[in-house]
């Protein structure tokens, strides 16, 4: 093998080394998801991709395998060279290959392919395939074989490779703004990170965090006239009113405006055209009071605490609120929770929810399942209803009671320990 020949073997290695090692870069580099709508819109090269990636376990193997067979390649071919030409020259083939080898077969190639992974992953794809269908039978077994060791160190061989957990999202979103490049377009911009941080607290909030409390609704007695219904809505504003027995706790059906204004007799009870209304535990989760909506079709549901008296109600616009925030119609008054003095004073009603409160101003107040208001967490800290001045030193602020009565508290005032953010207090 004359000098010429050895040199375009060894470069003919290199190149398939650093074609492979781009293109195991690049698949584990690869957003699937983006591939995948790149499919359905009718892409043929990311079709091609997107069937490669289903496999995604077979394709490394299939790049690492490649990869090998061409170091190998390349180190027999160039220690016969030198071997030809002295015996101990052949002991040199290793300290040339190696540095050959590390630059140009794996460190400049995968970090070109890193800039740009799905664009490689394009081009790779189509010679991948070729390949993958040449080694089917080699492939099978290595995959085999991989599941087998992974059974035997105790790794399910059926686990799909992950590469974005929830938690990993989580911690995406959580990023401060000021972080992401302003001229990064694909940055998650601040009103999408708070839906998804909200769509993620939807999944784990129970009932009870989103109904309406028994204090605040707004019902009639099952005995009451058609029109002294119709002039309660009226004043009112709402459109379903529930209804009643003897007390707001024992609810017993919902009246829809549509019923009144359609009914012939203006001096019947509410109770003949009332319709049924379901009923749910504190504890449900959010999620399953919303599919439980959807398949009967009901609008509003009453949640019952453990004794089976009403609790509160909770409303199918109750649960969109919870990931797009506040929804205000025509007969909604508009109304702030909190009120900023300075960037370390804010003036808050009790009723605030700690969840809006955390995510508006990254406060850290904790949240638990007997409470879902500022106003409830002070209750359950203090462990009375405190009058107006006592405070509370926790959570890294100083909370002072404004206002209370006999039954609640009314309005609250933290006093930061740090002042906010600047940013946190441009938001709206």
């Amino acid at each position: 093998m004359t000098l010429p020949v050895i040199i375009i073997v060894v470069a003919v290695c290199v190149a398939l080394q650093a074609f492979f090692a781009a293109s195991e870069i690049a698949i584990v580099a690869t957003d699937e998801v983006k591939v995948r709508a790149e499919s359905e819109r009718g892409a043929p090269v990311a079709s091609v991709l997107s069937a490669l990636l289903a496999k995604r376990d077979r394709l490394l193997a299939l790049t690492l395998t490649s990869n090998n067979v061409a170091t190998v390649i390349a180190a027999v071919s160039l220690t016969a060279f030198l071997h030809h030409e002295g015996t101990i020259s052949s002991y040199w083939a290793a300290f040339m290959l190696a540095p050959i080898t590390l630059a140009f077969g794996e460190l400049i190639p995968k970090l070109l392919a890193l800039r740009d992974p799905i664009a490689f992953a394009r081009f790779a794809s189509r010679p991948l395939r070729i390949l993958a269908v040449v080694l089917a039978p080699l492939l099978y077994a290595e995959t085999l074989l991989s599941r087998a060791l992974r059974r035997l160190v105790g790794v399910a061989p059926e686990a799909e490779s992950v590469f974005l957990t929830r938690e990993d999202l989580v911690r995406l979103v959580r990023r401060r703004t000021s972080e992401s490049s302003a001229a990064d377009t694909d940055a998650i911009l601040p009103a999408e990170r708070q839906m998804i941080s909200r769509i993620f607290r939807f999944s784990r909030a129970e009932a009870r965090k989103a109904m309406v409390p028994l204090v605040r609704v707004e019902g009639v007695a099952a005995g009451t006239s058609l029109s002294q219904a119709i002039e309660h809505v009226r004043s009112e504003g709402f459109s379903r009113l529930p209804v009643f027995r003897d007390q707001i706790t024992d609810i017993v059906g919902v009246v829809h405006v549509f019923d009144l204004l359609q009914a012939p007799d203006l001096t019947r009870p509410v109770s003949e055209v009332m319709r049924p209304v379901s009923y749910f535990p504190e504890s449900m989760p959010l999620d399953e009071v919303l599919v439980a909506l959807q398949r009967t079709g009901e609008n509003l549901a009453v949640i019952v605490d453990e004794y089976g008296g009403a609790a509160g109600i909770i409303t199918i616009e109750d649960l969109l609120e919870e990931v797009v925030g506040e929804i205000d119609d025509e007969h909604d008054k508009a109304e702030d929770f909190v009120r900023i003095i300075d960037r370390t004073t804010l003036q808050v009603m009790a009723r605030a929810p700690i969840a809006d409160l955390n995510e508006r101003f990254a406060l850290g107040l904790p949240e638990g399942d007997e409470y879902a208001t500022i106003g409830g967490l002070v209750l359950e800290r203090l462990g009375h209803i405190p009058q107006p001045g006592e405070k509370l030193q926790a959570f890294g602020m100083t909370i002072t009671v404004t206002r209370s009565d006999l039954r609640a508290v009314r309005e609250l005032r933290l006093t930061l320990d740090r002042p906010l953010r600047s940013d946190l207090l441009r938001r709206r």
